[in-house]
């Protein structure tokens, strides 16, 4: 059996060397899209590629982060190209945990070529005392007991590649088979497989997706009834910062906001940490590029806001 991977990622740099190199580990090869990253993102992945390992490295130009036609489009494109049995959709931030390959490919063989595989979320959060560590499985040792049940990611056969009204959803959740007028979610099991999710990697990660998250949403939506609808997440973490500034302690409270229950912040206004036990992932590969991951939230605010001023005198 061959497993590809295909992930789109955009200013992932403190990320995503781990990711490369832990999922190739149980996948043959890994496509990763970079959506016109201004961090160190694309030449970690360009270093990567460099070592030999079985990594293609794409980018994307829009300004839209369409991730469900790219991903889609990307993911036929790997089935086909590596004659590949299966391929699983992922995010930077999401690693594949199972017992062993042959219990993962027995788990996929009752997936069949017309189902979906899914795999369930585990999320993963930092202590306090574990900031100091480059290695982001040093740093998040620790997995939450319970997670939103709802919440999962696909898994595609061989069969996917050539059925072009098909398509996996924005995120990564979901199958979708579309025609004129209507879309129906596909079928599919759960894998004897987990991904483990580690969404708040560090206070200066964090500040900073939050904080370019937000502006982002703002040029995009203004602020009016769009952006109240569409952004109010960014703008919920957005004022916690601004309020007193992140603290590692805060890190494991966003997390239960945002990723427990039966909807997204659904305990926002739930101030305890969430229940948690030390689990944590194996370590089987040194970062050789963890200078250039390093996160400068200030620096990017910088960087970020100059390309903005030169557009707007263009």
């Amino acid at each position: 059996m061959k497993l590809v991977g295909v992930a789109m990622v955009r200013n992932e740099a403190d990320i995503i060397e781990a990711f490369v190199r832990h999922n190739l580990r149980v996948l043959d090869h890994l496509v990763v899209i970079d959506h016109g990253s201004d961090d160190a993102t694309g030449g970690i992945l360009l270093r990567l590629r460099g070592e030999g390992l079985p990594l293609t490295v794409g980018v994307d130009r829009s300004i839209a982060f369409d991730q469900g036609r790219v991903v889609s489009a990307a993911m036929r494109s790997a089935l086909a190209a590596n004659e590949a049995d299966f391929g699983f959709a992922l995010d930077a931030d999401e690693f594949i945990v199972a017992r062993s390959r042959v219990a993962l490919e027995a788990s996929l063989a009752r997936v069949g070529d017309e189902a979906i595989g899914y795999l369930r979320w585990d999320l993963y959060v930092p202590s306090p005392d574990e900031h100091e560590h480059d290695h982001p499985f040093a740093r998040l040792r620790h997995r939450v007991v319970a997670a939103r049940a709802t919440t999962c990611k696909v898994v595609v056969p061989r069969s996917f590649a050539s059925l072009p009204d098909r398509w996996i959803d924005a995120g990564n959740h979901w199958v979708f088979d579309v025609a004129p007028g209507e879309q129906s979610v596909v079928a599919g099991i759960e894998l004897d497989a987990r991904l483990a999710h580690l969404p708040f990697r560090s206070v200066a990660q964090t500040t900073q997706k939050v904080v370019l998250g937000y502006f982002a949403q703002r040029l995009a939506f203004g602020s009016g009834e769009a952006m109240a609808h569409v952004g109010w997440h960014w703008r919920h973490v957005y004022d916690r910062i601004l309020e007193h500034r992140l603290e590692p302690d805060d890190l494991a409270l966003l997390a239960k906001h945002s990723y427990l229950g039966g909807r997204p912040f659904e305990h926002i206004a739930d101030l305890t940490p969430p229940d948690c036990v030390e689990d944590p992932l194996p370590i089987r590969d040194e970062l050789r590029y963890v200078e250039a991951a390093r996160v400068e939230p200030l620096v990017r605010l910088a960087q970020w806001l100059e390309r903005l001023l030169d557009s707007t005198a263009r």
